[in-house]
């Protein structure tokens, strides 16, 4: 008898919580609010790009959480602030936060970004004012092109359960890959220790949140930087110029803010002295990826540019000299 009690209790308990989207849940014991995370689905490269599923282990982002009191109520700031640190993984980690003792679902707005001291984890309440958000201009290394990412995301309607809930986070800014194809007079071991630079681009931006609407990002009037891009030396991507697939043997990737650019773009530099340039006339869109596919020449460089919405996108062609 006391066997069948415990399975009726646990049915019924099963049945509560697949009826409880806006219903009140009576607990008495506290349940951990957990997340995990991931972004959205893009083509991907034959390298593993930075960011490119999921947030680099020891990035550390914002999470806000309401209380989602049925109507005619209106939705209570519940967490302010909290600091999650990715795993690299997919997995937040933080400091123990339970669900309302009400039982009520939360909703949950998360951001990813570098805001300086305008952030305090743990009291800041849910910015409704612009925040100024700058990529770095040396994204030489992983974690500093990571650092420099301004990433979102939003869920509601969570209900309380025992499973983290997965947050999809998307891109705010634009990425930019190149790819490094010797060309007449190069080769591939000159390739494999150039340094790629993105040239002329402004690396402030404001976004400005809201819990009803996707965010918006406006590129500001600071003077223009040159960003140093995270180089990688690979040998086993093939890319496609010109209806002719060619060996590129050097991968680099950098986030730009959002603005467009038509002036000298990507400076490819081989040793102390020599460096090539190209430029580019395009307004660079939040949330897309542009990859560059470049053939070094002694004389010059030839490029070409494929667009990816970080979901879909299309194709343009572009000279340099």
């Amino acid at each position: 008898m006391k066997k069948n009690n415990i399975r009726t209790i646990t049915a019924l308990t099963a049945l509560l919580a697949l009826a409880a989207c806006g219903d009140r849940l009576q607990t008495s014991e506290p349940v951990e609010l957990r997340f995990t995370s991931g972004l959205q689905m893009q083509t991907r490269a034959a390298y593993v790009s930075t960011q490119n599923t999921q947030i680099v282990s020891g990035e550390k982002v914002y999470a806000w959480v309401d209380e989602a009191v049925p109507s005619p109520g209106t939705p209570v700031e519940y967490v302010h602030a909290w600091e999650l640190t990715a795993d690299g993984s997919g997995a937040l980690n933080g400091t123990r936060q339970n669900y309302p003792n009400s039982g009520y679902p939360v909703n949950a707005y998360a951001l990813h970004g570098d805001f300086g001291s305008a952030i305090t984890a743990g009291t800041t309440t849910f910015p409704t004012a612009a925040l100024t958000h700058s990529v770095g201009t040396n994204q030489g290394t992983q974690a500093a092109l990571a650092k420099s990412d301004l990433l979102w995301a939003s869920g509601t309607g969570l209900v309380r359960q025992t499973a983290a809930h997965p947050l999809t986070f998307s891109h705010l800014l634009a990425k930019i890959e190149v790819y490094l194809v010797a060309g007449t007079g190069t080769t591939d071991t000159e390739l494999e220790s150039a340094t790629v630079t993105i040239q002329n681009t402004i690396p402030t931006a404001t976004v400005t949140l809201s819990k009803s609407a996707a965010p918006t990002v406006a590129v500001t009037t600071d003077p223009v930087s040159d960003i140093t891009c995270f180089a990688q030396t690979e040998t086993d991507q093939t890319v496609t110029i010109g209806g002719v697939p060619q060996p590129a043997h050097r991968f680099a990737e950098a986030v730009i803010v959002p603005q467009a650019v038509n002036n000298d773009f990507i400076k490819v530099s081989l040793g102390a002295t020599a460096y090539y340039t190209a430029k580019v006339n395009t307004t660079f869109a939040a949330g897309n990826r542009y990859s560059y596919y470049v053939v070094v020449n002694k004389a010059g460089i030839s490029l070409s540019t494929t667009i990816t919405a970080w979901g879909d996108g299309g194709t343009q062609v572009v000279n340099a000299k």
